[in-house]
């Protein structure tokens, strides 16, 4: 593999091609060259499971590129105010007004009153 920040190589023989042994293999990459971070998110699973992009349709010119690059802006706003992805997710999702709250869009962000 080749460590996406550095440009490192490190090479190691797993049994199979599971997540567990994949995760693993990452974790002992980092430790050798001397950075293991306290918590791991892997986005390629964030990503599948919020935006089903394996379902995507988008094969395309520049299509999948642009969605993914999108799909992890949102994501990195999400995880930048501190919120879990899947369920801020799951609560914008085809909800453009909330999207527009989240986002901070316009001056009228506060919570609208109940009809009488």
């Amino acid at each position: 593999m080749v460590l996406a920040h550095s440009c490192l190589i490190y090479a190691e023989a797993v049994p199979d091609q599971r997540v567990r042994h994949w995760a693993m293999a990452h974790r002992r990459a980092l430790e050798h060259f001397g950075g293991v971070p306290e918590r791991r998110i892997i986005v390629n699973l964030i990503l599948d499971w919020s935006f089903d992009e394996d379902r995507s349709r988008i094969r395309t010119g520049h299509g999948p590129e642009n969605m993914t690059l999108l799909c992890r802006f949102a994501i990195g706003l999400i995880k930048g105010r501190g919120l879990a992805v899947v369920e801020t997710m799951r609560n914008l999702a085809r909800k453009p007004r909330r999207v527009i709250d989240f986002l901070k869009m316009t001056d009228n962000v506060a919570p609208r009153p109940a009809p009488a």
